[in-house]
């Protein structure tokens, strides 16, 4: 009789234990995705001759958009954060930013986590042509742009002087700047 009623008692804990070791496991790797080596991986592992090389790739067919895809299109977010109006714009991957004057930003990023050698970067073409570079995080091929403050006119121009990666808040540069720094 009592090895009977040790055996609800054996399956409870048996129970208890798996479901304990799922937990666990689930957890490690959903930390594992954030947790970095001694340098972060878009330090460490990046290649400047392969990061330079995606760039130019990149630029090279930037330059030969001539028309907005509407399919690719990415919107303001308006978020209310504790009484202060933030805008976000969620890119991943690539997309265009459509402005009210007609003006127009084509966006692409690479991640470190999927490029290493590349690192992180976000390459932008205004509507004139012009280039400009973040070098902000991007995770899983999504980087958020962020913007809170008094509200000002929305255009292209506004949108790299007043935009930031929203997890290291990493401002938008000029390529030519950079391209002279490399």
């Amino acid at each position: 009789m009592t090895e009977q009623a040790g055996k609800p008692q054996r399956y409870k804990w048996i129970l208890i234990t798996g479901i304990l070791f799922l937990c666990v496991f689930k957890t490690m790797i959903v930390l594992a995705q954030h947790i970095e080596a001694e340098e972060p991986a878009s330090h460490s592992a990046v290649i400047p001759d392969s990061a330079d090389a995606w760039i130019i790739d990149m630029l090279t067919q930037m330059k030969t958009v001539s028309r907005i895809d509407s399919e690719r299109i990415v919107r303001v977010e308006n978020v209310d954060f504790e009484g202060l109006l933030m805008k976000r714009y969620k890119l991943v991957g690539e997309g265009f930013i459509v402005f009210p004057d007609s003006g127009w930003v084509y966006l692409i990023s690479a991640s470190s986590h999927d490029q290493p050698y590349v690192g992180d970067i976000t390459l932008a073409m205004d509507h004139t042509g012009t280039f400009f570079l973040n070098r902000g995080h991007v995770c899983g091929g999504i980087i958020h742009f962020v913007f809170s403050g008094k509200p000002e006119e929305d255009t292209a121009a506004n949108f790299f002087r007043l935009y930031v990666s929203d997890t290291d808040e990493a401002p938008w540069q000029a390529y030519e700047l950079i391209k002279t720094q490399m």
